[in-house]
């Protein structure tokens, strides 16, 4: 670590490097090694190749087009907001780059992932969801189960999506209700979805949305039941939990839009 501690001694003693390696030692790290700060880094790498990128999404009926041509570059660690008023084609586009448009909608265009193109139709595309491009819908109640307890919801997804076993997906399922700033984790995850007001309800997808680590998070209307102090809250436990992901706020106003994110249209 001495290498740390004479370039920037406060991040050493955090066992922190400041170019976004863990390991002061130098591991990963270039900097330690006598290298250029930060575009010698490994982990950096890794956070700027994470970067996902859309080109040319188009969304099309029988009729004529709805949306598009749109080009979306969203670098890793960085949040995008995507303006509109209601109707102008924000939860259209979101459903395309998830292949969840209904029927009689057509998607084209390409999504770029670590460098691959991969179509916005087929197994390919599909094995993206949940893994690498997480959702936060815009009614919380009605993507939640009515029936099943919210830790049923949570676990099961940690399960079969995450490849955890059931002590690790109960563990992994308690730490996220409390990222996402709930009180009483263990009792929040007996309740049902109609237990939990709406601002819980909505907390409760940004976890379902943070379980599988994905990339790339879409949030529709994100802050629709908030106030303004748990938006701060809940915006600075995600970028300290997802640091190197790409966020993308759909909003209706840019008042949200300002303050978080960069307006794209």
């Amino acid at each position: 670590m001495a290498g740390c501690q004479r370039t920037h001694g406060r991040w050493a003693a955090r066992g922190w490097c400041g170019c976004g390696c863990r390991d002061g030692a130098g591991r990963g790290c270039r900097w330690c090694e006598g290298g250029r700060w930060r575009w010698r880094c490994r982990a950096r790498r890794r956070l700027v190749s994470a970067a996902v990128e859309l080109r040319g999404l188009c969304i099309d009926t029988a009729y004529g087009r709805l949306v598009g041509p749109l080009d979306l570059n969203l670098p890793a660690g960085e949040c995008v907001g995507l303006v509109g008023e209601s109707g102008s084609g924000k939860s259209l586009t979101t459903l395309a780059l998830l292949d969840l448009l209904p029927e009689g909608l057509r998607a084209s265009g390409t999504l770029v992932v670590d460098g691959a193109p991969v179509p916005l139709h087929g197994k390919a595309h599909a094995q993206l969801r949940g893994r690498h491009i997480g959702w936060v819908p815009q009614d919380p109640l009605a993507a939640l189960h009515p029936m099943r307890q919210v830790g049923d919801q949570l676990r099961e997804t940690l399960r079969y999506a995450a490849g955890l076993d059931r002590r690790a997906a109960q563990q992994r399922a308690l730490e996220l209700i409390g990222l996402v700033r709930l009180p009483d984790a263990a009792v929040m995850l007996r309740r049902y979805p109609h237990q939990l007001s709406g601002g819980q309800r909505q907390r409760v997808l940004v976890a379902l949305a943070l379980a599988c680590g994905p990339r790339c998070c879409w949030l529709t209307s994100p802050h629709q039941r908030w106030t303004r102090t748990s938006v701060r809250r809940c915006w600075s436990c995600s970028g300290n939990c997802a640091p190197s992901w790409a966020w993308v706020c759909c909003w209706s106003a840019t008042t949200w839009a300002r303050w978080r994110g960069t307006p794209t249209g």
